[in-house]
This record gives structure tokens, sequence and C-alpha cells, in this order.
């Protein structure tokens, strides 16, 4: 904060009431604006030194719920995820059992430690309307570059499972 001395020392008519209610005024809209003006300066001097999410989400270690549940959860869940009613070819990608069981096909949706036996990344990235997830017809988007880097680096690192956020206990 500013000291009101400062002020007073700016208007030698201080001793005057009117002067005084004035110098009040002007003391609180500039107290005002110098906390603003040093509030937003040190923010942007600290978010320059911040990496941006993208950057540091594959420089760390890739966590299933920070990192893997929200990609499936938006792309994937509605057609593989927990609704019994709505799966498909009866694979669950939010359990870490059936999303690394042998399907049907005779593949696996997820090999831990092995992205190019990963049924996942071989649909996800496929140029065929007939094999790619999610399916067009589903209107659910494709993953972005991003996402499929990340399912690879998560895959690579052993495709490893947590539980819901909701069922930990917090620290």
């Amino acid at each position: 904060m500013v000291p009101r001395s400062f002020f007073m020392t700016l208007y030698k008519r201080h001793n005057n009431p009117h002067n005084t209610i004035l110098l009040r005024i002007l003391f609180v809209h500039c107290a005002h604006r110098i906390a603003v003006t040093t509030f937003l300066l040190s923010a942007c001097t600290y978010a320059e030194d911040v990496p941006s999410q993208k950057e540091t989400s594959l420089q760390n270690v890739i966590a299933f719920n920070q990192h893997i549940r929200p990609i499936l959860s938006e792309h994937c869940f509605a057609c593989h995820g927990p609704d019994e009613a709505n799966r498909e070819a009866g694979l669950r990608l939010d359990q870490p059992d059936s999303a690394t069981a042998l399907l049907d096909s005779g593949t696996h949706a997820i090999v831990p430690h092995n992205t190019t036996e990963s049924e996942i990344i071989a649909r996800t990235t496929s140029d065929n309307t007939d094999l790619v997830m999610p399916p067009p017809s589903s209107k659910l988007g494709q993953l972005s570059p991003s996402d499929i880097a990340i399912l690879k680096q998560w895959i690579a690192d052993g495709a490893t499972y947590e539980p819901h956020w909701a069922f930990v206990a917090p620290e």
C-alpha cells in the first residue's frame, strides 16, 4: 500500500477540509490501481514460467485418472464403458481386466507395454472408415494426435489403471 504521507506531500493544501476529502478519494483510487497493477504484473511474470498442460503431460508419468480417463470418457465410453445396455463388442475400457482380455476378433484392446499389439491404437489411428474408432456414425469425433500420443505413452508405460477418484480416500 502507498503511505498516506505520500499523497499529503503531493497536495500541500491538505489542511483544507474539502481537499482532505478529495485526498481520501484519490488515496483509495490510487491504492486500488497500484494493487491491481502489482497483481497483474506478478501474474504475468508467473505465467511465463509455467509450462502448458500439454507440455507437462508427456514429460511426467501419465496417470489414468488425469490423462486417460478423460480421453476414453469423451470418445470411447459411450460404447465401451460401464453402461452394459450400450456396450459394443463386449469391450469395457474402464476396467483393466476387460480392456486387456482377448476379444472375439482374437486381439487385445490394450496390451500393456506394447502399442503395436494394442488394438485401441490400431483402431484410433486407422484410415479405414470400417475400422476406425470411434466410428464416424457415432459423431463422437476422432482423437487428436496429442490424445493418441498420450494413449501410446500410457500403454508403453504399462497401461496402469487407477480406481475412480471418487473411490479414493483423500490424503
